[in-house]
């Protein structure tokens, strides 16, 4: 990108969503900018196979009633699939990329590659002064027209308009990322259809057991450094209040692979947690990168999450599109 806005073409995007789940997506806004103009705009919205939950439908005022007549993700894809190149922008891009993909991998949809920015993470780089870097709060701040937040046109436009404003007095050539660009742990590229698969190689059952040839004293953890009672593992049970705010895997978990831990847990301490990633021969990684493979994440919901803000390792995570977010209570009914 350069700093010249006359030589910007890029799409602005945004999302709402009917609940929790980022393949629920029930309207779209897209913003075609080309040569630092608006091109085209385009409002739709889309029939979520999920349920509509009231606090969401209470924030963007769509309802089942709204979408009753809409289409799929599935049959409107084909019509919004060409205005994703080369490059497309969103305010908190980890949110509306996460839905992207997610909608793509639930219809088993080919997406376009493109590089994508992030407004958000723009705003608070080159704008550090500001108290707030929410859409409605930068957009203030540049002059921009009052517009209907949550409606993801009038969101889509206000993000392409801020991306352009920033692109023109700022150099944000280094700041994009790609969205099919998912590197495994060793490196190589794999498609994102392929990036979640985990080959489980090693039984739980051995994980379990300390081999007679281990090396390190046994008294590597002191006495009571587990938790006394831990969850039963249990195939049929309801989740829990968290899980239903991010795309959580419910699969076996590798113990070989690395792990990061972020959040605040209910049920054990983030130490015991990362003691029982050790034990079972995992490695823990303080932060997450392309080496991580997994993300265990506490069940206490901060208030932030309610504004999209999920934190630097989720943020990370999302945006790598190949680490596995692990619930507390699902990564407990291991032990």
């Amino acid at each position: 990108m350069e700093k010249n806005c006359e030589g910007i073409n890029f799409t602005a995007l945004d999302f709402e969503t009917a609940n929790s789940s980022r393949a629920s997506i029930c309207q779209v806004g897209l913003v075609r900018v080309e040569n630092g103009k608006i091109a085209s705009e385009m409002r739709q919205l889309i029939k979520p196979e999920g349920r509509f939950d009231a606090r969401f439908v209470q924030i963007h005022g769509i309802d089942e009633r709204a979408v009753k007549n809409a289409p799929r993700f599935c049959d409107f894809w084909e019509e919004m699939r060409p205005m994703l190149g080369p490059a497309v922008v969103a305010h908190n891009a980890a949110f509306d990329i996460s839905c992207l993909r997610a909608e793509t991998e639930h219809y088993g949809l080919a997406p376009e590659d493109f590089e994508y920015y992030c407004t958000l993470k723009l705003s608070r780089k080159f704008l550090p002064s500001l108290a707030s870097h929410r859409l409605e709060e930068v957009a203030k701040y540049m002059g921009i027209a009052d517009f209907k937040h949550h409606d993801a046109l009038d969101d889509a436009r206000a993000c392409a308009m801020i991306f352009m404003k920033l692109a023109e007095k700022f150099d944000i050539s280094q700041t994009s990322k790609n969205f099919l660009r998912c590197i495994s742990p060793g490196g190589r590229k794999v498609p994102p259809s392929q990036s979640r698969q985990r080959d489980v190689q090693v039984s739980f059952q051995s994980l379990k057991r300390i081999p007679p040839e281990t090396d390190f004293p046994l008294m590597l953890f002191p006495k009571n450094t587990f938790p006394k009672k831990l969850p039963k593992r249990s195939n049929s049970r309801k989740r829990t209040q968290i899980e239903n705010c991010l795309d959580f895997d419910f699969s076996d978990i590798d113990f070989t692979k690395t792990f990061s831990v972020t959040g605040i847990f209910r049920s054990i301490s983030r130490r015991e947690v990362e003691n029982l990633i050790m034990y079972m021969g995992g490695r823990v990684s303080p932060k997450v990168d392309s080496q991580t493979d997994y993300l265990i994440v506490g069940s206490v919901i901060p208030p932030s999450w309610e504004r999209g803000e999920y934190g630097t390792q989720i943020d990370a995570a999302l945006e790598l599109g190949t680490v596995s977010l692990i619930a507390e209570s699902h990564f407990l009914s291991f032990f």
